[in-house]
This record gives structure tokens, C-alpha cells and sequence, in this order.
């Protein structure tokens, strides 16, 4: 089963210790390690909590309300940035762990579902065991739908996005822990401003759906079941200073 799990996942990956600094140094460090892959650059796994980020798609910056919800979130105390992955705006910052798995791989396109859906079952094992009863699917009216949800009660937790490109991918995901007022104060009125429909009793974070819910523990687990699902790179390089 593992090895079936690493051919997945694609070739070996470095585990990356690199702080959440900037919303765009977050997205340069995307950006250019999918892109090192073309020329024999390393992939990378990254777990690390960001910045405040409103991150928007592709989609969203071609909508009418797009530079009226850019300031909505920045009023908010967000940055706006613009990611390669996902559908919609997705808002996140202190309270969430953010994880980034960029790998090369022969054939990315052909097991990019099967990719999906034992990357959210790594996540949903690691919120079960932190006391939550996670649901794997779509929330009904939640910001940045997806059919790669995870939530708890009937509210979004986690939301996962992959990018592929001819030689690799990225799978990104963010898992609310703590502080989902914040992200649901947020995302209403910009969500109004792109025009989507949105409800926002479907924000959510694990410490709301179990106040007993230990995070550290639950990262640690987290990080325990992604590295025990693929194969990892033994040399660490130097990376980027995202501090911009």
C-alpha cells in the first residue's frame, strides 16, 4: 500500500522548515519550486502557519467586484493575493496550518483524483484523532467550494486545491484550527462584492467543533501521516527569504 501511495504522490519530496512570512513569499515559493521542476528541481512538503492571506483565484480576478473585494479584505487586515489553484477566494491566517506538497511526476493528470482523495483521508485521520468526526465532500453554500471539503458538524474545516503542470503538481490545503470568526466576518462581505452566493454558517474551525481540541498534537500528527505517505528526499538546499 505505501509503495502505491508514492506513486501517487510522484517522485521524493524534501520536507521544507520555512515560516510563514508574507502571503506572496508564500506564493513565490509555489511558484518557483513548481516551476524548478521542469529543470530537475527538488519538490518540496511544507507545513507552516501563514500570515493573513486572502488568497483569490484566476476566477475571481475576472469578476466585476473583484478590486471591490481586494479592499473589502484588506480592510479586514487581510493581504490579497493571487494563487494558481482552487475556485474561489479562500481566506486564512493565525489559526490555520497551511500545507504545500509539490512533487514531480511522470503522470501527474492520470492520478490526480486518487491523489486527492488519500491526501484528505491523511487529513480527516489526523482531525479524527483529535476528537473531530470529519466529513469528506462538499459543504452546501461554503466559501471556495470544492468536492475536496472537509468539514465537521455541517462546517468547512479544511479545503484542498491541486495545480498540475506537464512534469508535477501542487497540492495545497488549509486547515482551520482556531479564530473562524475572524475568516467568516471576512468572507461575507467579500464574497458580496464578487457576487457568489455564500453562507456563511459554513465557516468553521476544529477548536469550534471540539473545544478540547489539542493543535499541536493534531500537527504533529498531521505531519506523521504525510511523511509516512511518501517518499522523502535525504538533502535539505537552501531556500527563498519569503520575507517580502
Amino acid at each position: 500500500m505505501r509503495s502505491e501511495q508514492m506513486s501517487v504522490f510522484g517522485d521524493p519530496v524534501e520536507p521544507v522548515e520555512l515560516a510563514g512570512k508574507s502571503p506572496a513569499g508564500d506564493m513565490r515559493f509555489i511558484r518557483e519550486r513548481l516551476t524548478g521542476l521542469e529543470t530537475g528541481g527538488r519538490g518540496a512538503l511544507r507545513l507552516y502557519h501563514p500570515r493573513a492571506t486572502a488568497a483569490f483565484s484566476r476566477l475571481d480576478s475576472i469578476r466585476p467586484g473583484y478590486e471591490a473585494a481586494r479592499s473589502v479584505v484588506h480592510l479586514f487586515g487581510f493581504e490579497p493575493v493571487l494563487r494558481s489553484a482552487g475556485g474561489h477566494l479562500a481566506v486564512y491566517g493565525p489559526g490555520t496550518i497551511a500545507i504545500d506538497l509539490i512533487a514531480a511526476h511522470q503522470n501527474p493528470r492520470i492520478t490526480a483524483m486518487t491523489r486527492f482523495v488519500i491526501f484528505a483521508r491523511l487529513l480527516a485521520d489526523a482531525l479524527r484523532n483529535g476528537g473531530l468526526d470529519p466529513v469528506h465532500g462538499p459543504v452546501p453554500g461554503e466559501y471556495c467550494p470544492g468536492s475536496q471539503s472537509i468539514s465537521s458538524k455541517g462546517r468547512k474545516i479544511a479545503g484542498l486545491g491541486q495545480r498540475l503542470t506537464r512534469c508535477g503538481y501542487h497540492l495545497g490545503a488549509i486547515v482551520m484550527l482556531q479564530n473562524a470568526d475572524d475568516i467568516r466576518m471576512t468572507l461575507q462581505p467579500a464574497y458580496r462584492a464578487l457576487g457568489i452566493p455564500f453562507n456563511p454558517a459554513t465557516v468553521g474551525a476544529a477548536c469550534d467543533a471540539n473545544p478540547a481540541f489539542d493543535v499541536m498534537a493534531f500537527e504533529t500528527r498531521l505531519r506523521k501521516n504525510l511523511e509516512g505517505s511518501m517518499e522523502l528526499a535525504s538533502v535539505k538546499g537552501q531556500e527563498l527569504v519569503n520575507g517580502d
